[in-house]
């Protein structure tokens, strides 16, 4: 019996992130800029804590929870805490949501 692993086809951290630098790259942002400081008066992504919105930029190109938490090294219940706090800030109701309405928000 062999303890080896199965392969999926699911992408590893690594690739999910350098999937999210392209699209990044793609939108004319070659690395996340600072994230303002929150004063409850904020629209959109400035709204964010830095990891939040981080975890939506990756959510927002598809990324989900388990991806996202080993691509940061944080767990997937973290990650979706982070999530839902963002779509609060943010006034979305679900990754679709946060998906189609990314680039309005500035993620």
């Amino acid at each position: 019996m062999s303890l080896a692993p199965a392969t999926t086809s699911r992408p590893n951290a690594r690739e999910v992130l350098l999937q999210a630098a392209f699209l990044l790259e793609m939108a004319g942002e070659s690395e996340p800029g600072p994230v303002a400081p929150q004063t409850g008066a904020g629209t959109g992504a400035s709204r964010l804590t830095a990891r939040q919105r981080e975890v939506a930029r990756l959510a927002a190109v598809g990324s989900t929870a388990r991806q996202i938490a080993e691509a940061l090294a944080i767990g997937r219940r973290t990650v979706e805490t982070h999530l839902g706090n963002a779509y609060a800030k943010l006034g979305v109701a679900s990754k679709l949501e946060l998906v189609q309405r990314a680039s309005e928000l500035d993620l």
